[in-house]
């Protein structure tokens, strides 16, 4: 079961991101640096992170859809 959304923000748009999941599904939203202090190891996350276009252009596409 999750129990946390933890995010990870460059511009703070997924900071927001987080903050409207968290809000909708009623878990608390953590930012990584607070997370590892707080979030007792094991607990179930949501974890969100920044992922650049042109990084995810570097991507093979078969790999975001084919499982393992």
């Amino acid at each position: 079961m999750m129990e946390y959304i933890v995010y990870e923000s460059n511009t703070g748009f997924t900071k927001q991101y987080a903050e409207m999941l968290s809000e909708a599904v009623g878990l608390p939203a953590l930012p990584m640096v607070q997370a590892v202090s707080k979030v007792p190891r094991g607990t179930g996350i949501w974890q969100i992170l920044f992922a650049s276009a042109e990084a995810m252009s570097q991507v093979p596409i078969l790999s975001l859809l084919s499982p393992g």
